[in-house]
């Protein structure tokens, strides 16, 4: 099958628009890293992606157009394409994506400084006071563990105990123990 002319002329039209169409595509992943920065890594996965994805759509154009035969003229006009998208319609949508983005972040900044930030503070004090608490709390309780331990007697004092307090009420029966104060004899 033999290509006219006016075929062959459309065929490039077409390689020239295929050309225009991967340069917005490209876009696509300049933009993404305008606004987020990717490390290299993501970048090189982007890149791969991009690339292979290219090929096929070339290779499947080539076959639609050519039967699977390879032209140089249209490989030309596939970067023709994208070429002219690239410093004419692709600067000027990158130029427009950097502004958007610009007023994006600046609006998200004073967003997070009058709404979210506000709120952030008042639960870090909240949770700066409810750990203050809980840790007042545990030392209340492990304090009065230890207070509660205290007057408890080893096994082996419980009888001594019980013989001095004999002593001492026989004490202050007679008159010669010390009083509730402690301070000398009790008075009649």
């Amino acid at each position: 099958m033999e290509l006219t002319v006016a075929g062959q002329t459309w065929s490039f039209l077409y390689s020239l628009l295929l050309g225009m169409g991967l340069g917005l595509f490209y876009d696509v992943f300049r933009i993404l890293r305008i606004a987020l920065p990717h490390r290299t890594i993501a970048v090189a996965i982007e890149d791969i992606f991009y690339w292979t994805s290219a090929a096929f759509l070339t290779f499947f154009f080539f076959f639609y157009t050519d039967g699977g035969r390879i032209r140089i003229y249209l490989l030309t006009g596939e970067a023709i394409g994208f070429i002219l998208y690239y410093f004419t319609l692709g600067a000027v949508i990158i130029g427009a994506a950097k502004r958007i983005i610009a007023a994006l972040r600046w609006i998200f900044h004073w967003i997070y400084r009058l709404l979210i930030h506000p709120v952030l503070f008042v639960m870090g004090w909240i949770l700066g006071f409810l750990g203050a608490a809980w840790e007042a709390a545990r030392n209340f309780v492990k304090n009065s563990l230890k207070i509660s331990n205290k007057h408890l007697k080893k096994y082996h004092q419980i009888l001594y105990n019980e013989a001095e307090n004999r002593l001492r009420s026989k004490l202050l029966k007679k008159g010669r123990g010390k009083n509730e104060k402690g301070k000398g004899p009790q008075e009649p």
